[in-house]
């Protein structure tokens, strides 16, 4: 069972990923737009404007999933006990879906 002097690190942990995912994000968005601009042909414009699109969504949500990893550290900080139930839960259910069965 997880400690409760444990909960910063996680969240430390989290919050790391979550800027990790959004640079990465980022880099690939850059990378397609760069691979749409070599494409020069009107496919290749409407490619790249697709890409872009979708991109720009993606770093979106990025930036928003930081923004929630560090209001959810914030909340666990306060009041611990409904993460750990919700993490108890999480993976008394994963335990039983992915459990052996014999």
């Amino acid at each position: 069972m997880l400690h409760e002097q444990n909960w910063p690190q996680t969240q430390e942990q989290l919050t790391r990923q979550v800027s990790k995912l959004a640079r990465e994000v980022s880099a690939m968005s850059r990378t397609m737009q760069r691979m749409g601009a070599e494409m020069g042909s009107e496919a290749g414009a409407a490619t790249a404007d697709l890409f872009g699109s979708t991109l720009h969504q993606g770093e979106v949500l990025a930036r928003d999933l930081g923004k929630q990893a560090q209001r959810v550290g914030k909340a666990v900080r306060k009041d611990p006990l409904p993460a750990v139930v919700t993490v108890v839960g999480l993976a008394l259910l994963l335990s039983l879906l992915f459990g052996r069965r014999r």
